[in-house]
C-alpha cells in the first residue's frame, strides 16, 4: 500500500510538472495556434474569448478551453451562426502535441447552440476547406447541455442535448454516424405537423451516411419510457423505410407521446395495459404524402375507460393496424382478432374492426358479452330505470358509427345491428313508481329497432306477465326514452293481474297536478289469455280477447271472461281525459251474472234506493255502458249512462222497502219477499235519472206492472198495477171499502189496484191513482165511441144515403162526458 501510494503521488507530481512545462513552453502562442489552425480548415470565420490549456481535465489527452466560442454558417443562407458555445475544449493527443501536430481527437461543446440547416441541396454546415489535409476529425464529439436545431424545407428539429455523443467514422464509401446520449425533444415538425413535443429521449443510434440516404442499422431509440428498436433506411430525406419493434411497452405512455394533433382521438377515454408490437413504415413524408404504416400488435392487461366512467379491465387484444391506400387517419383499419375484457362483473369477448379513426366505424362478428345490468344503467344518466339489476347475455354483430362520448347514442341507434339477448333475474324500478319489476328469463332477437321476443317471462308487483311477439324501438327507448314510444305487438298471458295496483296514482311534486296513471312510454296490441283479473272488487276469469293502447287511450275488441257466475262479452274504448277522469264506453253482452254481486261491486251505482241485499238473480241481457272514473277509479255516479235489454232468471226482492210499504198496505206479508221465475224490460239510465218503461214483476202472490222513474238522489216516480187473486182481491175490499173505483177485473177475473208511489224513497208517499183511472176510462170510452160511429156510417147512414136530399146535412151525435170529469 506504501508503494502504491508513492506511485501515485509521484503520477499526480508528475502530471502536475508536465502542466506547468506545457504551459511555460507553450502558453504564449497556443491560443493563436488552436484557433489559427481550426481556421485553417474552415471557409467561414470562428472566434473564441478566452483559450486556455489543460493537462488535468482529460488526461491521458490534453485539451484546450475556448470560451465563447463562435462559428458562422456557410454564405448563402441568413449569414447566422451555425454553432456558439459557452465553451469548448478541444482535446489533442499529448504526444502529437508536444510535437505540435494538432489534429483534433475530440471535440466537448457545452452551454451552446448549434443550428443546422439544409436548404436547396445545400447545407449550411458545409464550412469545412476541401483543399488540403485537415486537422478536424469528428470521430468524437460530445454535447452538453446544448440546443440542436435541424431545419430543411419539411422539417424543423429542435433539441436539447443534455448529454449526447456523436461519432463519424469515415471511409472512402461513405460515414458511419454513432450517436448515443440524453436529449429533450421540445418539438420534431413535418409538414407543419409537430410529431414531438418537449419529450425525453434517449437514443443509441448507429447509421451509415450515403449519398441521397441514410441506413439506420438496428438501433434502439426511448422516447419517455417507450423503448423502441428501430431499423431501416432514409432516402432521399423524406422517403422513409423504417421497422420499428417494441416490448412490453405501456400503452399509457404511447397515448402521451402520441401527436398532438392525434390526440383527439383519445379524448372521450383513457386505457392502458402493456402492449407488444411491430410495426413498418413506409413511404413520402410531405404536406400532402403520408407513409404507409402497419402493426401488428398485442395487448395485456389492458384496460379502458370513458369519461361517463365505463371501465373495462384485464384485457387481452390482439390484432393490426393498417393506415389504408391513401395512408391517412380517414382510411386507417384497426382489426382486432382477439379481444377480451372485463367490467366488473361483466365481461366482453369476440372479434371487431374499426374504420376511420377520424370518425370511427365499428364492425363486430359474434361479439360475445355478458352484462352487469346495474354497471351499465350507471352510464345513462336519463335512464328511466332505477336499481336496476341483473344479467345480460348477448352475441352482437355491429356495423355502424362508434362513439366513447355522447355522440354514441345517435350513433347506436343509426347502425345496422343484430342482438341476440338473454336476460336473467332482471329487477327495476321504472320512473317514480314503487312497483317492482322483475324478469325472470326472457329470450329475444334485436335486428335493429325491432325487438323479436321468444320469451319474456315477468312480474309487475303482485302480477305476472307471459309474452310472446315483437316490441319496436327497444333499443331507442332504452338509450334515450324521452324521445321514443315502445311499440308492443304480440301475445300476453298471465295467471294473475292486479289492475288497480298497476294504476296507482301518482302526484307530481312540483306543480300537485295528477300525472297519467296509464304509460305514455308505449302502445300496443295485444292478444290476451288471462286466467284472473281484478280491479279492486271486479274479479274476472278465464279473459280473452284483443286490447289495443295508444296514447292513453285503450280499445278492446271480442273480449270474453267469467264475472259474477256468468260470462262478459264487451267491446269498447277505456281512456283517460287529461288526467281529469277515465272514461268507459263499451257494448257488453252478459248471460247469468249474479245480480247481487254486480250491485256490489259497483257500489249500488252510486244510489241507495235498491241495494244489492235486496236482490237475488241471474242477469242476462245487452248493454250499452258509458262512464266515468277519478283517476284513482272511484265511480263518478254522474257521468252513467246506460241503455239496457234485460233479463233476470229466478229473481227475488228481499225486505224491498216499497213494496215492504204496499205489503202493509194492502196486509200482505208474502210481499215482503217476492220471488219471480223471470222479469224482462229494458232501462236507461241518463243525467243521474233511472228511467223504467212498463214491466211486469210475476209471482206466485200478486203480479205488480211497474214504470216510472228513479233519481239518484232517491226522489222517485213510479205507477205501480197489482193484480191480486180473487181472495186476496176480496181482502182487500173488505179492509179498504170505498176504492172500488181503483179496482178493475181483466177478463180473467182478477183485479187490478193502480197505485202511486211518490216521493222520498226513504218516505215513499203510496196512494190509489185515479188519474190513471180516468185516464184508462177515457181511452175506451173513446175507443167506444168510435166504434158506435162507425157502425152508424156502416149501417145506418149508408142505407139512407140513396135517400138523402142533395141539402140535407150529415148527422150529429153529441156524447157526455161527465163520468170522466
Amino acid at each position: 500500500m506504501k508503494k502504491l501510494f508513492l506511485s501515485l503521488i509521484s503520477l499526480i507530481a508528475f502530471l502536475f510538472f508536465l502542466s506547468i512545462s506545457i504551459n511555460y513552453l507553450f502558453n504564449e502562442n497556443i491560443g493563436a495556434i488552436t484557433l489559427n489552425n481550426i481556421k485553417g480548415q474552415l471557409t467561414v470565420d470562428c472566434s473564441a474569448d478566452n483559450i486556455r490549456l489543460n493537462i488535468l481535465k482529460s488526461f491521458p489527452y490534453i485539451s484546450i478551453e475556448l470560451k465563447k466560442f463562435k462559428l458562422d454558417e456557410k454564405s448563402g443562407f441568413d449569414n447566422d451562426t451555425l454553432l456558439f458555445a459557452e465553451k469548448i475544449l478541444i482535446e489533442f493527443n499529448l504526444l502529437q502535441f508536444m510535437r505540435k501536430d494538432f489534429r483534433l481527437k475530440r471535440i466537448i461543446i457545452k452551454d451552446g447552440k448549434l443550428n443546422i440547416k439544409y436548404l436547396n441541396k445545400s447545407g449550411n454546415y458545409n464550412v469545412f476547406n476541401s483543399t488540403g489535409e485537415s486537422n478536424i476529425n469528428l470521430d468524437d464529439l460530445k454535447f452538453y447541455n446544448t440546443v440542436i436545431e435541424y431545419t430543411d424545407s419539411n422539417t424543423n428539429i429542435v433539441t436539447q442535448a443534455e448529454q449526447l455523443s456523436i461519432n463519424l467514422l469515415q471511409s472512402e464509401k461513405n460515414k458511419k454516424l454513432l450517436a448515443k446520449g440524453r436529449v429533450i425533444m421540445d418539438s420534431l415538425i413535418v409538414t407543419k405537423r409537430n410529431y414531438v413535443n418537449q419529450k425525453k429521449i434517449r437514443l443509441n443510434l448507429s447509421l451509415i451516411l450515403m449519398k441521397d440516404k441514410i441506413k439506420i442499422n438496428p438501433s434502439v431509440l426511448e422516447i419517455e419510457d417507450l423503448y423502441k428498436n428501430i431499423e431501416g433506411e432514409i432516402s432521399n430525406r423524406n422517403n422513409i423505410s423504417l421497422s420499428i419493434k417494441g416490448e412490453n411497452q405501456k400503452i399509457n405512455s404511447i397515448i402521451y407521446c402520441t401527436p398532438d394533433y392525434l390526440q383527439k382521438i383519445y379524448t372521450s377515454f383513457e386505457a392502458d395495459g402493456i402492449i407488444n408490437y411491430t410495426a413498418k413504415i413506409k413511404g413520402i413524408i410531405n404536406k400532402n404524402t403520408h407513409p404507409s404504416f402497419d402493426m401488428n400488435f398485442k395487448i395485456e392487461n389492458g384496460s379502458l375507460k370513458t369519461k361517463t366512467n365505463f371501465e373495462f379491465k384485464d384485457g387481452v387484444v390482439k390484432g393490426s393496424i393498417n393506415n389504408g391506400e391513401i395512408q391517412n387517419l380517414s382510411s386507417t383499419e384497426i382489426n382486432i382478432s382477439e379481444f377480451s375484457a372485463k367490467a366488473k362483473n361483466s365481461t366482453l369477448n369476440g372479434a371487431f374492426s374499426i374504420y376511420n379513426l377520424n370518425d370511427p366505424l365499428l364492425k363486430t362478428s359474434s361479439f360475445i358479452s355478458t352484462w352487469n345490468l346495474g354497471e351499465v344503467n350507471k352510464y345513462f344518466n336519463k335512464s328511466p330505470f332505477k336499481n336496476l339489476s341483473g344479467k345480460l347475455f348477448v352475441t352482437t354483430d355491429y356495423s355502424g358509427k362508434i362513439a366513447f362520448n355522447p355522440k354514441f347514442k345517435t350513433h347506436f341507434l343509426n347502425a345496422s345491428h343484430t342482438s341476440i339477448m338473454d336476460f336473467s333475474n332482471v329487477t327495476f324500478l321504472y320512473q317514480d313508481s314503487t312497483l317492482p319489476f322483475i324478469i325472470r328469463d326472457a329470450k329475444a332477437k334485436i335486428i335493429n329497432s325491432i325487438s323479436y321476443i321468444s320469451l319474456l317471462d315477468f312480474t309487475i308487483g303482485d302480477s305476472d306477465f307471459s309474452f310472446k311477439g315483437e316490441i319496436k324501438d327497444l333499443p331507442q327507448f332504452i338509450i334515450d326514452n324521452s324521445q321514443n314510444i315502445l311499440e308492443i305487438n304480440g301475445d300476453l298471458n298471465s295467471t294473475y293481474i292486479k289492475f288497480d295496483e298497476l294504476i296507482a296514482k301518482r302526484n307530481a311534486e312540483k306543480n300537485k297536478k295528477l300525472t297519467s296513471i296509464f304509460p305514455n312510454w308505449c302502445k300496443f296490441n295485444l292478444n290476451l289469455d288471462i286466467e284472473n283479473f281484478s280491479q279492486k272488487d271486479i274479479h274476472l276469469s278465464s279473459l280473452q280477447g284483443k286490447i289495443n293502447y295508444k296514447n292513453l287511450f285503450f280499445s278492446f275488441d271480442s273480449i270474453q271472461a267469467n264475472i259474477f257466475n256468468g260470462l262478459l262479452k264487451f267491446s269498447g274504448k277505456f281512456y283517460e281525459y287529461n288526467t281529469d277522469h277515465i272514461s268507459l264506453l263499451s257494448n257488453m253482452q252478459v248471460e247469468n251474472i249474479n245480480i247481487r254481486n254486480l250491485f256490489s261491486v259497483f257500489s249500488n251505482f252510486g244510489q241507495s234506493f235498491i241495494q244489492d241485499h235486496h236482490l237475488k238473480g241471474l242477469v242476462s241481457g245487452n248493454l250499452v255502458l258509458h262512464t266515468n272514473w277519478e283517476p284513482d277509479f272511484k265511480f263518478n255516479p254522474s257521468s252513467l249512462e246506460v241503455s239496457a235489454n234485460y233479463i233476470i232468471e229466478k229473481g227475488e226482492l228481499i225486505e224491498f222497502a216499497p213494496l215492504n210499504k204496499l205489503s202493509s198496505y194492502v196486509h200482505v206479508e208474502d210481499l215482503k219477499n217476492v220471488k219471480f221465475s223471470r222479469l224482462e224490460n229494458t232501462l236507461e239510465i241518463k243525467n243521474e235519472l233511472i228511467t223504467i218503461p212498463k214491466m211486469n214483476i210475476n209471482s206466485s202472490a200478486l203480479t205488480v206492472s211497474l214504470s216510472g222513474t228513479h233519481k239518484f238522489n232517491n226522489e222517485i216516480d213510479y205507477q205501480i198495477q197489482l193484480l191480486l187473486s180473487e181472495l186476496l182481491s176480496n181482502e182487500f175490499r173488505k179492509k179498504n171499502t170505498g176504492i172500488e173505483h181503483s179496482i178493475e177485473k181483466n177478463k180473467d177475473g182478477l183485479s187490478k189496484v193502480y197505485l202511486k208511489m211518490t216521493g222520498n224513497t226513504n218516505d215513499p208517499k203510496i196512494y190509489f191513482d185515479k188519474i190513471y183511472v180516468k185516464e184508462q176510462l177515457k181511452e175506451k170510452l173513446n175507443k167506444e165511441k168510435e166504434t158506435i160511429k162507425e157502425i152508424i156510417k156502416e149501417d145506418i147512414l149508408n142505407n139512407r144515403s140513396e135517400t138523402k136530399t142533395p141539402n140535407q146535412e150529415d148527422l150529429i151525435i153529441e156524447w157526455e162526458d161527465e163520468i170522466l170529469k
